[in-house]
């Protein structure tokens, strides 16, 4: 169809997501020592909204909350200690590097709930690779959602308590047996 309107030599270059059936040789970090966790995967870069989310789960911890924080992604010595110096619960924060393969899609499967309050996004494949993992995320307007996220919440303002309020949200979704087989358990997002 593309020779139609003269274009000869092309190629086609996909930019979806590739969905592996299971993360079968997953290896939980050693850190994480409970199950429950949320998680960041991508850049650690404060456009990112990485401040914003240390903050956000700090308020959570503060509730007594037994979560722990996975940043997946590359991380510079300085955001680490600046990231570290943020949070009172920084025992509770695990840098796993960047993740790929089975590391990735095993903490996809395992989250409780993935977070992405970033500023400014493209199209953010990791947000994509989660959805697709059945993972429940939590992500902000910036990140294109448009529409309401069919298991989680859209953050309309990126700080901290919005942030918390969608990671409990989310964890609440999980927790109540939402199923992304029956649509009829969607609710309202009142």
């Amino acid at each position: 169809s593309l020779r139609k309107l003269g274009i000869y030599n092309s190629r086609i270059i996909e930019n979806g997501v590739a969905v592996f059936n299971s993360a079968s040789s997953y290896i939980p970090p050693k850190e994480l020592d409970r199950k429950e966790f949320i998680l960041f995967l991508g850049r650690i870069v404060e456009k990112k909204g990485v401040f914003e989310l240390i903050c956000a789960f700090d308020l959570l911890k503060n509730t007594g909350s037994n979560l722990k924080l996975v940043m997946a992604g590359p991380v510079t010595g300085k955001m680490r200690r600046r990231l570290n110096g943020l949070s009172k619960f920084s025992s509770d924060i695990v840098f796993t590097g960047p993740a790929l393969g089975d590391l990735k899609w095993g903490l996809y499967e395992n989250t409780d709930v993935f977070v992405l309050p970033s500023y400014s996004e493209g199209q953010p494949i990791a947000l994509l690779e989660a959805l697709a993992k059945g993972a429940t995320c939590c992500a902000s307007k910036a990140c294109g959602v448009n529409i309401e996220l069919s298991r989680g919440r859209v953050i309309d303002n990126i700080v901290s308590k919005d942030i918390a309020d969608g990671i409990v949200h989310c964890i609440g979704l999980k927790k109540n047996g939402f199923n992304i087989e029956r649509p009829s358990s969607v609710k309202s997002w009142g």
